[in-house]
């Protein structure tokens, strides 16, 4: 997911042309979507619920805003993220670029959330996005290392070799991980990478957005590490048929992509010899079961052993799918049932109220849940429902629940402000319900 805020958009195609091809594969349910995960083996575990207090709520409040659920008023983030806690928060997330080292936005991000995580008493998940600065379904441009003077490059990133590609993501994470350790914060889950079924740290798909990487950046496809990757753009992939998909993808793409995944997974357990990992897709490969599946199958083939199957899924981002829900179903229950792993939501919104993001007309319901607080409400309280009940989820993080100003209010989990003080939706609190009403 693209930041919120940030003024740019996904190109019309990825959120128009890609969401109407994927509108045309028909959907083809399991005969039985019972207990998959059980019956792998797995077990049920506390529910990881990723409401957090977020970086974009910090600009509101220091414009004095405050937010409150009818019994709490908060006026600062430590007092908006105890808040949260009250309806059953119990981790805080930060993502982080390489771009500047100790001194750059993303570092020094991670170390505010790490100060507030230990204020309250909750581990901080961190995801390292291995890029510059921003990296999504869009575009994955690379990493920039180069306030790090203990890491060598040969040339530049695109002509690197994938095992010189490994030992600089490795020393890197190892960096990273000593620093954020150093805070005294606990860390349940290291994330790495953001919406990596199209590449990671620039080994990656053409972008659709060209300057996702910033003013002057260029994509530059990582030929060494394979030359069909720069061939293939997002349209390509999509107009391929689902077993192409995901046989190109586990040859060319997917299986670096983990390489380089595992890696930075080696760098951080040289600090920490017990971490646990996850990365995530997007929205769109959770509507693309198979595909979903296979994208994992290929990371954890490669080396990369995450705790959970990690995607984002916004239900409400485009009409052009049909049976969105049923496809997220879908591709919960097979990845389950295959790799033996449950899926965590990795980021979540459902629309509330009408939302125009990117161009587009986000608040596009599900059927029997319309567009309002009290149908994001029961679609928010259902699929965590579902998903405990089943025991296929092992959690859930609403993106962006506080950002009441601009394009994502409608997804936000409060009220637009109104004369400074914005109020807690209904869905606030369905995640922590509906989870212990399952287990």
């Amino acid at each position: 997911m693209m930041r919120v805020g940030s003024g740019r958009s996904l190109t019309q195609f990825d959120r128009r042309s890609a969401l109407k091809t994927l509108g045309c594969h028909a959907l083809v349910l399991p005969a039985s979507m019972s207990s998959a995960f059980a019956r792998t083996g797995g077990r049920k575990a506390a529910f990881r619920n990723g409401l957090c207090a977020s970086e974009f709520a910090a600009p509101l409040l220091d414009g004095h805003v405050s937010f409150s659920d009818g019994k709490r008023v908060a006026t600062n983030l430590l007092t908006l993220q105890r808040l949260m806690m009250a309806h059953g928060s119990n981790e805080i997330f930060v993502r982080m670029g390489s771009g500047g080292g100790a001194d750059g936005k993303g570092f020094l991000s991670a170390m505010r959330r790490a100060a507030l995580a230990k204020a309250v008493g909750l581990p901080l998940n961190p995801e390292l996005l291995l890029c510059a600065r921003y990296g999504d379904m869009g575009g994955q441009p690379e990493p920039d290392f180069s306030a790090y003077p203990t890491i060598k490059l040969s040339g530049a990133w695109h002509q690197l070799c994938l095992d010189e590609m490994r030992s600089a993501v490795r020393e890197y994470a190892a960096i990273t991980a000593r620093r954020i350790v150093a805070t005294g914060a606990e860390i349940n889950v290291w994330d790495i990478g953001n919406e990596v079924e199209f590449g990671i740290a620039g080994v990656a798909l053409p972008p659709m957005v060209p300057t996702i990487g910033g003013p002057g950046w260029q994509y530059r496809a990582p030929d060494r590490v394979d030359p069909e990757i720069g061939k293939m753009t997002l349209g390509r992939f999509l107009a391929l048929s689902t077993d192409d998909q995901v046989a190109w993808g586990k040859a060319h793409l997917w299986n670096h992509v983990g390489s380089i995944l595992a890696a930075a997974a080696e760098g951080i357990r040289s600090v920490v010899p017990s971490a646990r990992f996850a990365t995530h897709t997007s929205t769109v490969a959770a509507m693309m079961p198979e595909v979903f599946v296979g994208f994992h199958e290929a990371v954890e083939a490669s080396g990369f052993n995450a705790e959970a199957l990690g995607m984002s899924f916004y239900p409400t981002s485009t009409s052009r799918i049909e049976a969105r829900y049923e496809k997220f179903k879908e591709a919960t229950v097979r990845a389950s049932s295959r790799i033996g792993k449950p899926v965590y939501i990795a980021e979540y919104a459902y629309a509330a109220g009408p939302v125009t993001y990117g161009g587009e007309n986000w608040a596009n319901p599900i059927e029997g849940y319309p567009c309002t607080p009290e149908g994001q409400a029961r679609f928010t309280h259902d699929i965590v429902a579902w998903g405990v009940g089943k025991n296929l989820l092992s959690g859930i993080r609403p993106w962006a629940p506080d950002y009441v100003d601009g394009s994502w209010q409608g997804m936000a989990l409060f009220d637009r402000s109104d004369r400074g003080l914005s109020l807690a939706r209904p869905a606030l609190s369905v995640i922590a319900s509906a989870s212990r009403k399952a287990l």
